[in-house]
């Protein structure tokens, strides 16, 4: 199965119990985790956890092209902060428009950020609410690199 990490029942309350809170800051924990420890102790089969993420990030091979050149983009303009005395802030990325992709770095008061979830459009998910639209591919298509095979469809 996959879930996503705000997973969040039918009232829209995360299905992970909080972990801890400080002020507004609170940790809920691994989903999948989460699952997975339901999933054995409810029906009795081994389960465990996978984040995709991780694959990319523990492997070069599984990154893109524009994945490794904007890091070191994030990385430079985090070391100019730094070094010009900036703090309380993220670097981001602006994507500028226009074909090819571009795209810039920002600095991000981290008010702007801490404790805010920033959704996914609903124009980038299907009517049936279980997978991406052709517009989503389109969008994050210069960020994934060269094309990605498919593995399964659910229509």
């Amino acid at each position: 199965m996959v879930a996503s990490e705000g997973l969040k029942d039918k009232e829209g309350k995360p299905i992970v119990p909080a972990v801890f809170q400080v002020g507004r800051s609170v940790y809920y924990g691994d989903v999948s985790a989460h699952l997975a420890n339901l999933i054995i102790k409810r029906l009795g089969i081994k389960a465990r956890s996978e984040k995709p993420g991780i694959c990319g990030r523990a492997s070069i091979s599984l990154q893109s092209e524009l994945d490794r050149e904007e890091a070191v983009l994030a990385g430079r303009a985090a070391v100019r902060a730094a070094v010009e005395g900036r703090s309380g802030v993220m670097v981001g990325f602006e994507r500028l428009p226009g074909e090819p992709y571009q795209c810039r770095t920002v600095l991000i008061p981290i008010q702007e950020v801490m404790l805010h979830e920033k959704v996914l459009p609903g124009n980038y998910i299907n009517e049936r609410g279980n997978d991406v639209t052709e517009e989503y591919i389109k969008w994050c298509r210069p960020l994934i690199g060269s094309d990605l095979r498919e593995f399964i469809s659910f229509v």
